[in-house]
């Protein structure tokens, strides 16, 4: 799996980094990329863990589409990141590239506030939905080391 580092704004989440596995076939995304919150796992992060007010406009205009299944219903995606801020992870099967799946998990700084998000993407044959709680607990596990360096539970 690749793994993604992202932040965002109030409209997109964006890629930083990623890192790829040593593997023939390598799967990443351009660093600066930008995606609609709507249509990624990441951008699901955002959403649960971001400022209540950029939710809230965010989900009250037209959700855009990436793919035949990126979600476009508001109600339905609320209810998405309802089920996000309960479980702490978020994933997408095919919502922004056809056959590619990522579950990301939040990044936390100062404050407790939310910075970005880590995720693992792959194909979505190699990535299932749900997808493994082994890789739901690696991301969880150094997304806490990331936050604690950036600040994160620090006064």
């Amino acid at each position: 799996m690749t793994i993604v580092l992202s932040t965002y704004t109030e409209r997109e989440f964006v890629v930083l980094d990623f890192i790829a596995p040593p593997s023939p076939l390598e799967m990443g995304l351009k660093p600066g990329s930008r995606f609609a919150l709507s249509t990624g796992a990441q951008g699901k992060i955002a959403l649960a863990f971001g400022k209540t007010e950029m939710r809230e406009e965010f989900l009250d205009a037209p959700l855009p589409a990436s793919t035949p299944k990126s979600i476009t219903d508001n109600d339905h995606l609320r209810r998405q990141i309802t089920q996000v801020r309960r479980r702490f992870w978020a994933d997408a099967p095919d919502e922004l590239f056809l056959g590619v799946n990522a579950v990301a998990v939040p990044l936390f700084g100062q404050g407790g506030r939310l910075v970005g998000a880590l995720a693992a993407v792959s194909t979505t044959s190699a990535l299932a939905s749900p997808p493994p709680q082994s890789v739901i607990e690696a991301l969880n596990a150094n997304a806490r080391k990331l936050s604690r360096l950036l600040g994160a539970g620090a006064s």
